[in-house]
């Protein structure tokens, strides 16, 4: 979720001297200051013509002109003044002040601004690069522009570098780094900084999961009026993230937030409202909150309804509309919509079955960090799929998972160290990776850490241990738990001989197999 709250270097430039950008000692000019400033750049002035256009930019002593600010800041961006350059650059690019935008030109002005050592140009540039404002775009070339920004102690370029650092854009993927260039932007106040450090930190993402850190800078984020962060709080208490699962106050955050704008919340009600997750079930209101953040240009909408549409939830099951909205979605770059497209190619959804196009989805959807699609490509691999990961690969992808929120991810690295797939065979560590899993709420992983201590895999035999295991897998309705639980109570292993409670397990099984399985919706899947 985090990839949606990258915005633009915003500097303060009514907030700071001007003598830091312009050289120089600089008074504000009021109105009768204002002419003598207008004389001396009429006059020629380098200096007093980057000034002068910089107050018409923003009205300082003067009624602001954005189209004779443009003019001045020209006059002296072509004579080589650095600051011009950067002012024009901007205003061109990103429309400060309400200029008329012309990304091409003004892309071109930030460059020249940046080569000239221009560290706050730098990182404009950067941004231009990275979104494809005025250049093509070219996340991988903005890497060396914010480097060089940060490197200078430019503060707006230590999120986007740790962007960069996290996602391995330009630079190798470094979890470590990332998480430090986002604590150093989070120490200047930077409200997307302190989201993602505290996202970073709850997951042991870049070192030791820092549960108390991460609530400490979730909550600079809200006392600064953060939406966004609200909402990821929201998500926190609905998931059992940090503090104890109460989705009646997730849902409170997400309200809060959805109310200011937010199109994080505003999807997590839509999900909530699917799921009955805090609130009544109620599928006009998921698509409603869905319609909402597609409104926005936010392609999570599209996502969240083809999803609907997919399995027919409140509307009529149709397939066709669900591709068109996935595929949509996926041109923008939504990666869940990327592994709905999987999905629907897999199960020969609104189309015919492809295991071949399906994997090359999931791929997709991987490499741009999902981690369901990671499980799927695991799923790939265990059932011998034309194509799919390597042993080694499935590994990555299994560890990959693992550092999200997704508890599939040490279920399948359980499953390769006991059978010695890519890793060598041990029972510890798949014991290790069952429990992790289990403890994190997997039922899958639930069932397999049962199995184990029913068993005596890699740890002493322990029934009733393994009876309370197998419970918490079925109550989350794991077909393979239910029909355990049938034997057990049959055979009195582990629990009293019940002939009754092994029929209703028994029965139970037999429902969930009739069940179509639904796969589950993580609003955090990165």
């Amino acid at each position: 979720m985090l990839r949606r709250y990258l915005p633009p270097c915003l500097i303060l430039l009514l907030a700071i001297p001007m003598a830091d950008w312009l050289g120089g000692e600089w008074n504000w000019p009021g109105p009768s200051d204002a002419r003598t400033l207008y004389e001396r750049a009429q006059a020629g002035d380098l200096q007093s013509q980057c000034e002068w256009g910089w107050c018409l930019l923003w009205g300082v002593g003067v009624e602001p002109d954005p189209a004779a600010a443009v003019v001045w800041l020209q006059r002296s961006a072509e004579r080589g003044h650095r600051a011009a350059r950067w002012y024009l650059g901007r205003a061109l690019v990103f429309g400060d002040g309400g200029a008329a935008k012309n990304q091409k030109e003004g892309a071109q002005y930030l460059r020249l601004a940046a080569e000239d050592g221009h560290a706050e140009a730098a990182c404009d540039y950067g941004w231009a690069l990275k979104f494809g404002r005025g250049v093509d775009k070219d996340p991988d070339a903005a890497f060396p522009w914010f480097q060089r920004s940060a490197d200078a102690g430019v503060y707006n370029a230590f999120t986007p570098l740790g962007w960069c650092y996290q996602k391995g854009l330009g630079v190798k993927r470094d979890d470590r780094t990332a998480l430090d260039w986002y604590l150093r932007a989070a120490n200047h106040g930077v409200t997307v900084a302190q989201i993602r450090a505290a996202e970073f930190l709850i997951s042991g993402r870049g070192g030791k999961r820092d549960a108390k850190r991460a609530l400490y800078w979730i909550h600079r984020a809200i006392d600064a009026g953060s939406a966004n962060a609200k909402a990821v709080l929201g998500q926190w208490l609905m998931m059992g993230r940090v503090l104890p699962r109460d989705e009646t106050a997730g849902i409170r955050w997400f309200r809060e937030a959805a109310a200011a704008g937010d199109s994080y919340a505003q999807e997590g009600l839509s999900i909530a409202y699917r799921d009955a997750r805090g609130v009544e079930r109620d599928y006009a209101q998921a698509m409603e909150w869905a319609e909402r953040v597609d409104a926005k240009g936010d392609p999570s909408g599209k996502y969240l309804m083809g999803w609907l549409y997919e399995h027919g939830l409140g509307v009529e099951t149709d397939y066709a509309r669900a591709l068109e909205l996935y595929r949509d979605a996926a041109e923008k770059d939504e990666a869940r919509a990327m592994n709905a497209l999987g999905r629907m190619a897999e199960y020969a959804r609104g189309q015919h079955e492809d295991k071949v196009e399906a994997l090359g989805w999931y791929l997709r959807a991987a490499k741009a960090g999902n981690s369901v699609a990671m499980i799927n490509l695991l799923r790939a691999y265990w059932g011998g799929w034309e194509g799919a990961p390597s042993a080694g690969e499935a590994v990555q992808w299994a560890r990959k998972a693992e550092q999200g929120t997704n508890t599939e991810g040490p279920y399948w690295l359980g499953v390769l160290y006991a059978h010695g797939e890519g890793v060598p065979e041990s029972d510890a560590e798949a014991l290790a990776c069952f429990r992790r899993a289990a403890k994190q709420g997997s039922a899958r992983g639930q069932n397999a850490y049962a199995q184990r201590l029913l068993e005596g895999w890699g740890v002493k035999a322990n029934p009733p241990e393994a009876v309370e295991w197998f419970r918490k897998a079925a109550a989350q309705g794991h077909r393979g738990a239910w029909e355990e639980l049938a034997e057990l109570y049959r055979d009195g292993n582990g629990v009293p001989q019940d002939p009754a409670l092994a029929t209703y397990y028994a029965r139970g099984a037999a429902y969930v197999r009739s069940m179509p399985e639904i796969e589950p919706l993580n609003l955090f899947d990165y």
